[in-house]
């Protein structure tokens, strides 16, 4: 039995130099590679873990756990910048199908226009007709200016938002592969 024996030698579990074991010892590293393992007992039998071991495993379970809550707050968070995302584009379109100040201010001069139009009077035949070519010209011109900045803020937001998405996949992805390990 293992109370009789004084010292027991087994051989180190990492390099397989002898190693002298005290009855009561818990530990031993080894003289020769320095790993530090972990003494077994189990009734007759007397058996060496390595620390590294147990520790990695350890630390394997940690990571898979930590991984797995990532998982879960990653894909909450792409679904909430989804949502949110789509929020904002949804109301960036309404507000450029809205005319603003620009587009009420021509309308107006077009309709003064028209009635200065209407008029029999020569003088202000010609001041309607200039006034509806220049509320026009106004009308196209600012819908291409506002156009093309609510184009450009909205490209904006879709690349920010496809950057966001990109990372939070790339994590997404990194924390599936620490799952998938066995």
């Amino acid at each position: 039995m293992i109370d009789s024996i004084a010292s027991l030698s087994l051989k180190c579990q990492n390099c397989g130099a002898p190693l002298n074991i005290a009855q009561q010892m818990e530990r031993i590293t080894c003289g020769y590679c320095g790993s530090e393992q972990i003494i077994q007992r189990s009734g007759a039998e007397v058996s060496l873990k390595i620390v590294g071991d147990a520790i990695a495993k350890v630390q394997f379970g940690v990571d898979k756990s930590a991984s797995e809550l990532a998982i879960k707050r990653l894909q909450a968070k792409l679904q909430s910048d989804t949502a949110e995302w789509q929020r904002c584009r949804n109301q960036a379109t309404v507000a450029a199908g809205i005319r603003g100040f620009p587009h009420a201010a021509a309308c107006c001069s077009g309709v003064v226009g028209l009635v200065l139009y209407q008029i029999n009077s020569r003088i202000f035949s010609i001041l309607g007709l200039i006034t509806m070519i220049v509320s026009a010209a106004a009308f196209v011109y600012f819908d291409i200016v506002s156009g093309a900045e609510k184009a450009k803020k909205l490209e904006i937001m879709d690349e920010n938002f496809k950057f966001k998405a990109e990372d939070i996949q790339d994590q997404l992805n990194h924390h599936e592969r620490i799952v998938a390990k066995r």
